[in-house]
């Protein structure tokens, strides 16, 4: 007895030297206890659940619905999917909740998101059933798993598991199933579920840590198209046809270059130190302007520096260097290339109409064979078209990317790209089914192994912001 009281008190001594110079709180009645992990995030990393004043957990006590209620609600509340509304036409219908009750505003909040703004939409009553709330009561792990499954995303794969004290008659039947199939809970070793014992503390803090990782899943809208940004796109400043005709333009290069040196210094320091002006151009735009009058042959490369760094370039002045880098291209004999052309496209296609870009940028993609180039090319074309909400024309030219070979960062974002393609021009399923198949191809990749969490993570965000936009 007298060891037992020792290491207690050494157990003390430590944590409150730890919670004083850490701001974190430990239970010692949770020492050993199977949900030890769970309430440690549960009421540090996320501050969702409290102790009691004497140091204790007590994880083996049952909760209350208005606690556990309280707890949903501020789970919504992290992850911004519910907030202070309140609405003069919604009442709680409960007779003995008044708001001077603690719990008060979030059992409204959780009731109104329920009702009005999760995919269900069904009343609360319907799941805490009578005339009174009774909040102090404890809440069963039937009760508890609906409601949970209740504000949770759609599962990808459904479970094939049947509890044996659950009958498929039940009202929320369906709810618990899904509550399993998103590994949220997983019953007794028995198979039984025991819907009507009352959840502990324990258990609560297990069951809201997979909620909430599953509420992760919605937190950032992932159904748009990966546009260049998402690419392995190397940001090193682009040449573009510098050094490829030789003969008499030497000295018309090195004007080139000190100039693009000299404008890409300008735009991340902001001056040139006085005792290093003499190592660049005085007059950098000046300097491409001459090279454009004295017909240098790099025509692409002067006009996408003029594009990106003249600011006094009118509208009308930028078509014409669009349009004349287009025409230079085609006059090219044997169609190449060239070094920044994706660059050069990229701007372009917020300049000339939609037509004219998507018209030569397709003629392009064609013509290139080098895999890394005809990725970038057919991106900025499968994102044009998508914006223009021409699906199919996009669909098609991903499709002519997917097989091409590219580290697995890049092909990831165009597995997602078909994905989202195929939803907004077939229709959900075919979706969800595609990035479902393309997520187990990945996964026999070696790659897949080094980034497999940020993949699954992806994965499971967008399969399940399309299953709430079906459900």
């Amino acid at each position: 007895m007298k060891k037992k009281l020792l290491v207690l008190m050494v157990i003390s001594l430590v944590l409150s030297s730890f919670q004083v110079t850490m701001a974190y709180t430990y239970y010692i009645d949770i020492l050993g206890h199977w949900s030890e992990s769970y309430i440690e995030w549960s009421t540090n990393e996320v501050n969702l659940f409290n102790g009691y004043e004497d140091n204790t957990f007590k994880p083996d006590n049952s909760i209350t619905r208005a606690e556990f209620i309280s707890i949903l609600n501020r789970l919504l509340k992290i992850h911004e999917l519910n907030g202070n509304k309140i609405q003069d036409y919604f009442k709680l219908s409960y007779s003995d909740l008044t708001e001077s009750f603690w719990g008060y505003d979030d059992i409204y909040e959780f009731s109104y998101y329920l009702e009005n703004e999760s995919k269900h939409k069904i009343n609360i009553n319907s799941v805490l059933s009578g005339k009174k709330f009774n909040p102090n009561t404890p809440i069963t792990r039937y009760e508890a798993g609906v409601l949970v499954s209740l504000i949770t995303p759609p599962p990808i794969q459904n479970s094939t598991k049947e509890y044996k004290d659950l009958s498929t008659n039940l009202k929320f039947y369906n709810e618990i199933i899904n509550l399993t199939s998103n590994g949220i809970v997983n019953g007794y070793e028995d198979n039984t579920f025991r819907p009507k014992e009352n959840i502990t503390r324990a258990e609560a803090a297990k069951i809201i840590k997979k909620a909430y990782i599953q509420l992760e899943y919605l937190n950032s809208n992932e159904l748009y198209i990966r546009d260049l940004n998402s690419f392995n796109l190397n940001n090193k400043k682009p040449l573009f046809q510098y050094g490829s005709e030789g003969i008499g333009e030497a000295d018309l290069d090195k004007i080139f270059k000190n100039a693009v040196t000299t404008l890409d210094y300008l735009s991340f320091v902001g001056h040139i130190p006085h005792s290093e002006k003499h190592l660049y151009d005085s007059d950098p735009i000046g300097s491409l302007w001459e090279l454009k009058n004295s017909n240098y042959y790099n025509v692409i490369g002067v006009n996408y520096y003029l594009l990106h760094y003249d600011k006094d370039l009118l509208n009308e002045k930028k078509n014409e260097l669009v349009r004349e880098a287009f025409e230079h291209y085609k006059r090219i004999d044997k169609p190449k290339t060239i070094n920044g052309m994706v660059q050069f496209l990229n701007k372009a296609k917020d300049i000339v109409t939609f037509e004219e870009f998507v018209s030569f940028t397709q003629k392009y993609f064609n013509n290139i064979d080098n895999n890394k180039e005809k990725i970038f090319i057919g991106t900025l074309l499968v994102e044009e078209y998508a914006n223009k909400s021409q699906y199919k024309n996009a669909l098609y030219i991903n499709e002519k990317i997917l097989g091409i070979d590219s580290n697995i960062e890049n092909k990831v974002n165009i597995i997602i790209n078909n994905g989202y393609l195929l939803y907004k021009d077939k229709g959900i399923r075919p979706g969800i089914n595609y990035l479902n198949q393309s997520w187990k191809e990945l996964k026999k990749i070696n790659e897949y192994n080094n980034d497999k969490e940020e993949i699954d993570f992806l994965f499971n965000s967008i399969i399940k912001q399309l299953l709430v936009k079906e459900n």
